[in-house]
């Protein structure tokens, strides 16, 4: 604009003057699903950030919490000193209170798991985030009357893997 030029983009609002509820609210969505999407700024993981306080951004599912329930209470043994605030919608740019509650850290990674949501923990054979082998590959490798190195060779595969899966160290629930 300083040089005659025009921007494309929408200017931040600044929101002067209004309350943190309010402030909060000019960046909520609702939506059919019952989840309050926040379409204000995300961190790298989907999560959004809001400053709340005017020191520094917090995630928005705090915030929420923070602004509708009251204060969180205090738990020394997690990361922000207070229990996490989880979703039960389980949807990151959901704010709505009534979708929210609060755990441990370990209750957080329990909802997770026995939600599926993990790539790896319980995750067995291909459904693991990391697996390069099928149950059927399994039955070959150990099968197989070649080395470990002819094995690697052929199938492109580490020898230590192929090690492991004979002697059933991994995917020991194929048979």
């Amino acid at each position: 604009m300083r040089l005659g030029k025009t921007i494309d983009k929408q200017l931040q609002t600044q929101h002067h003057g209004l309350s943190k509820r309010e402030r909060f609210e000019k960046r909520v969505e609702k939506m059919e699903s019952g989840c309050w999407h926040w379409t204000g700024s995300l961190n790298k993981t989907g999560y959004g950030q809001f400053n709340l306080n005017g020191d520094r951004p917090i995630l928005t599912h705090r915030a929420s919490w923070l602004i509708y329930k009251g204060e969180i209470p205090v738990n020394s043994e997690s990361a922000y000193q207070t229990l996490y605030v989880l979703h039960s919608c389980d949807n990151p740019k959901c704010v709505n209170p009534e979708h929210l509650f609060l755990g441990s850290q370990q209750g957080n990674m329990d909802d997770k798991m026995a939600k599926g949501r993990h790539a790896y923990g319980n995750a067995l054979g291909e459904k693991h985030g990391n697996a390069k082998l099928t149950p059927d590959l399994v039955r070959e490798i150990r099968a197989s009357a070649e080395t470990e190195s002819q094995l690697s060779k052929r199938l492109g595969i580490a020898r230590s893997s192929i090690y492991a899966v004979r002697r059933g160290q991994t995917w020991k629930h194929v048979t």
